[in-house]
């Protein structure tokens, strides 16, 4: 257990002097740097977003607004190599530089070994975050759900090698449901490899998107530059079994991290505070807000009756100009009852054109909408 009380830290960050110190202090009073939880958590899972994972977030996000390149960068150092050298730290910095840091890691070269830290240790190893980094619903006023490697997945500013590295180890995750989280952020970055968004699209109306090869026997083949699914596997009929369970949230979890309990909260994925109804909607969803796909994907979209995939579609700038057209004079809307509150205090939410967002009957900022991490203000 930490000495230190982080509620008595103020967390303002006016110079790379102060992220240095800030580092400083995390290694004197959390044991593991890496893995912030480990000490934290003791406390209680409420208390350590609150001391912890929101104020590290909402840091990091200011330090990116305000800091100059060249304090930025120093800052970034402290952060990633407080010993001189990267290391894995925790999973509330790293994904707060992917998610508020323009350009990161792309545009900082310096820092591009850094990711190798969070996704494997060595060629035969994954990392701590990769296997470990999620954090469940804790109650029904306090519902969060994280998985690290959705957030580098969905980053515009990651090689695209690193996602196709994703995409494949997500066939080996010991739960569908990192199989699940892992090709939904895929499916939403405009950087995913052509090959895995067309996987991902052409499967879309099956589950076959979703099968999971925990025992490496080959589910997913690749030939003449195309993914495809192995269908003389002799556990092919089982792998789809798991699958549909996948698909309506069906498949089983227990009291542990790695059997990926609450992966129906999606947030994390898709910026709505939303508990999703299926797997498939995700998807949809997720494909729906990609900007890269072709007009004639867009067209085909279209055709889905989700409201929630035909609002984001309507948010798309990518769109041909006669489905922009149609969407406006339909004007989708989505309502929804957020699920990081208890819905006994909390109204119904809608998204829109010409829609009111409202929360306890007031007027909320759009910029606030979305998973309990990502309401930083």
């Amino acid at each position: 257990m930490s000495d230190f009380d982080w509620n008595e830290y103020e967390w303002n960050w006016k110079t790379s002097d102060d992220v240095k110190e800030f580092v400083e202090l995390v290694l004197e009073n959390i044991s593991t740097y890496e893995y912030a939880y480990e000490t934290l958590g003791n406390s209680g899972d409420e208390n350590f977003y609150c001391q912890w994972w929101g104020p590290v977030q909402q840091a990091v996000k200011s330090m990116a607004e305000d800091f100059e390149r060249s304090e930025l960068e120093d800052s970034i150092t402290y952060l990633l190599a407080p010993k001189g050298y990267f290391v894995e730290c925790d999973s509330a910095i790293f994904d707060a530089l992917l998610k508020y840091v323009p350009g990161f890691p792309s545009q900082y070269p310096k820092f591009a070994d850094a990711i190798e830290k969070f996704l494997w240790r060595d060629e035969n190893s994954s990392s701590e975050w990769w296997d470990y980094s999620w954090y469940p619903f804790i109650s029904a006023n306090f519902t969060w759900t994280f998985w690290g490697p959705e957030t580098l997945a969905r980053s515009a500013n990651i090689d695209p090698g690193y996602l196709t590295r994703i995409f494949l180890l997500s066939f080996n995750a010991e739960t569908p449901y990192k199989s699940f989280r892992a090709r939904v952020a895929l499916a939403t970055n405009l950087n995913c490899p052509t090959e895995i968004l067309e996987f991902l699209y052409e499967n879309r109306n099956s589950v076959d998107w979703l099968l999971n090869d925990v025992e490496e026997e080959g589910v997913l083949q690749f030939e003449n530059g195309r993914y495809s699914i192995n269908e003389e596997l002799e556990t092919i009929a089982e792998r789809r079994q798991d699958a549909e369970l996948t698909q309506s949230f069906r498949y089983p979890t227990d009291i542990n991290w790695s059997s990926g309990p609450g992966a129906q909260y999606v947030a994390n994925l898709l910026d709505v505070e939303w508990e999703a109804d299926s797997a498939q909607t995700c998807l949809l969803v997720a494909l729906a807000k990609n900007p890269a796909l072709t007009d004639e994907k867009y067209i085909e979209l279209a055709n889905v009756e989700h409201p929630l995939v035909r609002y984001f579609l309507s948010q798309n700038q990518s769109i041909p100009d006669k489905l922009r057209k149609r969407l406006q004079e339909e004007k989708p809307t989505f309502t929804y009852q957020p699920y990081g509150s208890h819905p006994r205090y909390t109204d119904e939410i809608t998204l829109g054109e010409g829609e009111p967002k409202v929360k306890n009957g007031e007027p909320v900022d759009e910029e606030l909408l979305g998973n309990v991490w990502f309401d930083l203000k």
